[in-house]
């Protein structure tokens, strides 16, 4: 028992900031699996199922912080989506084209220019997919 007191002592000593005479907080570790002797995968990031809900993750055991947000989105013209993002403040606006029914990006360029980025989503994902691995 004294040993285990003995060691238990030391460790905590090793974690003393001697400077400021605090004790520094122990490192947060992930458990592991006894039968594996590994780490259990990070958990897998959950999207956010209402709208204006968000969801923030960490990205491993690195610091970023992956943050996601749900929005309902109404079909608008060019000219609708300019000022709403002219409204909101934002550098760029997410939108679907009423004209096209195709997910768009208004974005501001220098001066008083803007751009608009549409997606393409006539191609089926499935067999893109199946490209890439083969």
């Amino acid at each position: 028992m004294d040993k285990l007191a003995e060691r238990l002592r030391r460790a905590r000593d090793r974690r003393k900031d001697h400077r400021n005479h605090t004790v520094v907080p122990p490192v947060d570790v992930r458990p592991y699996d006894p039968a594996t002797h590994a780490a259990p995968p990070p958990p897998a990031p959950t999207a956010p199922t209402e709208p204006g809900e968000a969801v923030e993750t960490t990205l491993g055991d690195s610091p970023v912080v992956i943050r996601q947000k749900l929005h309902s989105a109404e079909p608008m013209t060019v000219d609708d989506a300019l000022y709403e993002m002219e409204m909101v403040g934002h550098d760029f606006f997410l939108f679907v084209d009423v004209e096209t029914s195709r997910p768009s990006v208004a974005y501001r360029r220098r001066g008083w220019t803007y751009g608009v980025v549409a997606l393409d989503t006539s191609c089926d994902c499935a067999e893109v997919a199946v490209e890439k691995t083969a």
